[in-house]
C-alpha cells in the first residue's frame, strides 16, 4: 500500500470529484475554489457562470448531490483502505525473536519519522547536517560509529550555493559520487511524499531523509480542524516509513515563540505533530546552555537531555553519556541473561562473534566488563 492509500480521500492527489469538474488534480480544485461539496458547478477547470448555475434552491440540490456522490465514493472505498482485523497471542510474542530497533545514526536516530525542533538560525540544519555527513563518510557521531550509508537532503531553505558553504564549513572539500543527494525544490505535500518513496525505492542504498523545512514542504487542505491538518499532514510520511523498514526521515521544524516548562509543548502546531511522529528532538537553550531534549518510542538509553556546545560549525556533547549505546546494549544483554559466554551475548543482540568479542574486550580495557571461567560479567 503506497503513502497516498494510507490516507482517506482527502489526500488522494486526483479525486473522482476533482477529475470530474475538469481539473488534473485535488490541489488545482482547490485552488479554484472547487471542493468535494461544490464541483457540480464547474466545467473543464472552470466555474460556470451565475447563469447556468440556475436559482439558489437549484444549486443547493445540485450541492446535495455531490455530497451525495462523495459519500458514496467514500463507502466503496472503506472496505479496501480499511486493513483486516487481526488478533494474535501475546504468550506466542513473547517467545517470538522480533527484529531490532533499526538506527540511520547508532543511538540517535531510529528508523522512522524524528521531528527535529528549535528557533529559527539556532543551528539545527547544522546538526542534522553533522549527522548526515558522519553517514555519508562513515564517521563517528557523538562517540558512536555509523555504517556508511546514502542520504537525500531535501532542503528548501537554501541554494547550492549555501549549501556548498555548509560542507566546506563542515570540512568536506570532496566526497564520493552519490553518497549525499540534495533537492532545493520539491513537490509539496501528498505529491513529494510520494516523490520520496520513488527515490528511496529506485536507490535503497538510501536510508537517511531529511527535509528542511516541514512548513515549505507541507500543504494545508481546506476544511480541517488543527489537529486534523497536521495529523493528516505527517501521517503518511510515517507510512512511508513503515513500508520501508530502516528508513529514517528527520522534518526539520520551527518552535512556537512561547515559552513552554514542556519541550514537546515548544513544537509551533497542533499537539498531532508530536503523535505523529516517532521520536522528538528539540534543541534549545537553558540559561547560557544549549540543551537537546529527546524522546522517542524506540529511545534506548536512559537519559533524554544532552548539554551541547556549539564550535567551528559543530555541534558536541558537553555531558556525554556514561555509556556508549554499543556499551549499553551489551550491559543491558547481560543483565538479561546474566554471565554469559561471547556467541550467547552475540546472539542475544544479533551481532557477529566476532563483533561482540571486539565489543567484549574494549569494554574490558574500560572496566566494565571481566571475563571469567568462559563467561562475561558486567562490571558497571
Amino acid at each position: 500500500m503506497t503513502a497516498a492509500r494510507a490516507t482517506d480521500e482527502l489526500s488522494d492527489p486526483r479525486p473522482d470529484w476533482a477529475l470530474q469538474a475538469g481539473f488534473a488534480n485535488r490541489f488545482e480544485a482547490e485552488n479554484e475554489g472547487c471542493t468535494p461539496r461544490n464541483f457540480s458547478e464547474f466545467r473543464d477547470g472552470k466555474r460556470l457562470p451565475a447563469a447556468a448555475l440556475g436559482s439558489a434552491a437549484e444549486r443547493a440540490k445540485r450541492q446535495r448531490a455531490s455530497a451525495a456522490a462523495v459519500d458514496a465514493a467514500r463507502k466503496k472505498q472503506e472496505p479496501e483502505l480499511q486493513p483486516m482485523a487481526q488478533i494474535l497471542d501475546a504468550s506466542a510474542l513473547l517467545t517470538t525473536k522480533l527484529e531490532p530497533v533499526r538506527y540511520a545514526i547508532p543511538g540517535w536516530i531510529t528508523e522512522g519519522v524524528t521531528l527535529l525542533v528549535a528557533n529559527p538560525k539556532a543551528g539545527k540544519s547544522t546538526l542534522i547536517l553533522q549527522a548526515v555527513l558522519a553517514l555519508v563518510t562513515g564517521a563517528d557521531f557523538w562517540g558512536e560509529a555509523v555504517p556508511a550509508g546514502k542520504a537525500l537532503v531535501i532542503d528548501l531553505e537554501t541554494n547550492p550555493r549555501r549549501l556548498r558553504r555548509k560542507l566546506h564549513e563542515a570540512g568536506i572539500a570532496e566526497l564520493p559520487t552519490g553518497v549525499l543527494l540534495y533537492a532545493t525544490a520539491w513537490p509539496r505535500g501528498i505529491f513529494g511524499i510520494e516523490a520520496i518513496a520513488q527515490a528511496v525505492d529506485a536507490d535503497q542504498a538510501i536510508r537517511f531523509v531529511v527535509i528542511d523545512t516541514w512548513q515549505r514542504f507541507r500543504d494545508n487542505k481546506p476544511g480541517l480542524n488543527a489537529y486534523q491538518a497536521d495529523y493528516e499532514a505527517m501521517a503518511p510520511l510515517q507510512q512511508l516509513c513503515k513500508e520501508r523498514p530502516g528508513l529514517a526521515i528527520v522534518v526539520i521544524h520551527h518552535k512556537r515563540k512561547a515559552d513552554a516548562a514542556d519541550p514537546i509543548d515548544s513544537i509551533n502546531g497542533s499537539a498531532a505533530m508530536a503523535g505523529a511522529v516517532d521520536a522528538i528532538w528539540v534543541l534549545g537553550r537553558k540559561g547560557a546552555d544549549y540543551v537537546l531534549h529527546v524522546q522517542g518510542r524506540d529511545w534506548e538509553r536512559d537519559e533524554a537531555e544532552f548539554l551541547l556546545t556549539r564550535a567551528q560549525g559543530r555541534w558536541e556533547l558537553s555531558d556525554a553519556p556514561r555509556f556508549s549505546f554499543s556499551e549499553r546494549q551489551m550491559l543491558s544483554a547481560l543483565d538479561k541473561v546474566g554471565p554469559a559466554s561471547t556467541a550467547a551475548l552475540a546472539e542475544a543482540l544479533d551481532i557477529t562473534r566476532q563483533a561482540a568479542l571486539k565489543r567484549l574486550q574494549r569494554m574490558q580495557g574500560a572496566g566494565l566488563v571481566a571475563f571469567k571461567e568462559g563467561a562475561w560479567y558486567g562490571l558497571s
